[in-house]
């Protein structure tokens, strides 16, 4: 059965992917693999990084959190240029210039090279939320949405659980003598320059294509965009709990390595593998979110914040017993649902985000989101956990910092879903329909 749109409906509430949209669920899908690769790669070859450049581990430390950094200066501007010029174009450039980063590092020589290649790198990272998201959402019909958030989510984690096997095989191939790390950088480069190519292929899917909304509706002036984004009461509990919560989501993780180090003795490559498993947890946590968050919200829009919420407030807990584990098996099996309850949470409040943001107004939206997260919450969080962590220690530092950030985050969450099913209607009255699937 063909819907009123071009989508295919194949039962009550579903609708399979269109064309275009499979084609768009692709790229970002592989895209969000390779970002979350790259990651994990350099993570794995610091240590050969420090050794070939001779700098400090401190050194390598800040560059890799330069990603971040440059994620959060560039994701407002790309997010009001998202609004207005074609998503696909843009993320083509954005690729292209991770690319070429990525091939620069593999001949990089001094410490200031390797500044300048990660800081590019990390532009071109910025547009997950404000350019990929925002075509994933407007690819496809909102009843299968949920789905296909959760399988792009799923790309993060398994990218983390394959870049460590990724960087093994490249080490174990690299003839004596050769750096590995620059020869896992060129190829992840080559891969990078493919899919540029495939993104500057694709047409845009159109804003709000599938939400009634006229695809030749002029873009809203800044000042115009964050009034009306302002207004939406659901919105503003998200981008507060996102900040609250990006106090776990910063610093937590490099410091339950030093746990795994310090603590249980583990050494580089275990730490790896052990990673590698608990990432697992977090492709399984946005697969099912995904899977149940298209009848979830069809079935209540408020209860689908309020579960991410409580997920959410439960991961700080989740980290706090992960850290105190006495042994090993106790921090994997802690690790693996501390990153389904991560990953769950953000897929629902992802599908929430887009349903209370007009399509034309999505991409500034998302770029609210990753500043709060990476900003607001990142570094203010780095900065609390480094303080509690030279006050107290690792352990008592994580405990200190995550679990009450994650309760404030999911209780922040849980109080917006009040306000969900008016903003929600707000949205439908701009589009000029009817808001007949809110319950």
């Amino acid at each position: 059965m063909t819907g009123a749109r071009g989508g295919v409906v194949d039962g009550p509430g579903r609708s399979a992917l269109p064309g275009g949209g499979r084609s768009v669920l692709a790229l970002v899908l592989a895209l969000q693999v390779v970002d979350s690769v790259d990651v994990a790669v350099f993570a794995v070859f610091s240590a050969d990084i420090r050794d070939d450049l001779q700098v400090s581990e401190a050194a390598v430390a800040t560059v890799a959190s330069l990603a971040g950094v440059m994620v959060a200066l560039a994701s407002l501007p790309l997010g009001l240029l998202a609004d207005r010029r074609p998503r696909t174009l843009i993320a083509g450039v954005l690729t292209v210039a991770w690319a070429a980063a990525a091939a620069l590092l593999g001949a990089v020589q001094s410490l200031w090279q390797l500044v300048a290649v990660r800081a590019v790198a990390g532009l071109g990272k910025a547009g997950e939320g404000p350019v990929q998201t925002t075509m994933l959402v407007d690819a496809h019909p909102p009843a299968v949405r949920g789905r296909v958030l959760g399988v792009q989510r799923a790309g993060q984690p398994f990218g983390a659980a394959v870049g460590p096997a990724l960087a093994a095989v490249v080490a174990a191939s690299v003839p004596a003598g050769e750096s590995a790390w620059r020869w896992a950088f060129a190829i992840l480069a080559v891969i990078g320059a493919v899919l540029a190519v495939c993104a500057l292929r694709l047409p845009d899917p159109g804003r709000g294509r599938f939400d009634g909304t006229s695809p030749l509706v002029a873009p809203v002036p800044v000042r115009v965009a964050w009034r009306r984004l302002y207004a939406v009461r659901c919105l503003r509990a998200v981008l507060v709990g996102l900040g609250a919560l990006g106090l776990c989501l910063a610093a937590i993780p490099s410091y339950l390595g030093f746990v795994l180090a310090d603590d249980l003795g583990q050494d580089a490559a275990a730490r790896g593998v052990i990673t590698a498993v608990c990432a697992c947890g977090g492709l399984v946590g946005a697969v099912v979110a995904g899977a149940v968050g298209d009848r979830l919200f069809r079935h209540s829009p408020p209860l689908t914040l309020r579960v991410a919420g409580t997920a959410l407030a439960l991961l700080g807990v989740g980290f706090a017993v992960q850290a105190h584990a006495s042994t090993v098996t106790v921090f994997v099996v802690t690790g693996v649902l501390t990153q389904a309850l991560t990953f769950a949470g953000v897929v629902l409040v992802t599908l929430v985000v887009s349903a209370v943001t007009p399509p034309e107004l999505r991409s500034t939206a998302f770029a609210a989101v990753g500043v709060y997260l990476a900003v607001v919450g990142g570094l203010l969080g780095a900065l609390i956990t480094g303080v509690a962590a030279d006050l107290w220690g690792a352990r008592p530092a994580i405990a200190v910092v995550a679990a009450p950030a994650s309760v404030l985050a999911g209780a922040v969450l849980v109080a917006g879903a009040a306000h969900l099913r008016r903003d929600v209607a707000a949205v439908a009255a701009l589009r000029g329909r009817a808001p007949s699937d809110i319950r």
